[in-house]
C-alpha cells in the first residue's frame, strides 16, 4: 500500500467483480518492511505490487515461505487461480 495504492485498489475491485473478493482481504494484515521489489517501486518508480496469502496458522506467511519447503504443492490451488485471473483481468483492461 505504500507505493502503489492505486493498483491495489484497482486489483481489489477487479477480484471482487471477479467473485473473488473472499481471497483479497482490504486490510493490511502483515508489513513486512523493506523487500527486494523496494527498488522497482522507489527507484524505478514503476509501481507494483505483492499479493501474498495471508496464512492464519503463521499470523503471517505460509510456514514454508521463502524456505527449501516452498513449492507448488503449497499452494492452494484455488488461491492461485483467483490471483491469476484477477491479475489478467486487470492487465487486460490496461491495454
Amino acid at each position: 500500500m505504500r507505493y502503489a495504492p492505486h493498483v491495489v485498489r484497482k486489483v481489489w475491485r477487479t477480484a471482487e467483480t471477479l467473485g473473488h473478493g473472499d481471497r483479497f482481504i482490504p486490510e493490511v494484515k502483515l508489513f513486512v518492511g523493506t523487500d527486494d521489489h523496494d527498488v522497482v517501486n522507489r527507484r524505478l518508480r514503476i509501481p507494483s505490487i505483492d499479493i501474498i496469502e495471508y496464512h492464519e496458522g503463521t499470523n503471517g506467511f505460509h510456514p514454508s515461505w521463502h524456505t527449501h519447503d516452498d513449492s507448488m504443492d503449497v499452494i492452494d490451488r484455488t488461491t492461485l487461480q483467483a490471483v491469476g485471473r484477477t491479475v489478467m483481468e486487470v492487465i487486460w483492461k490496461e491495454r
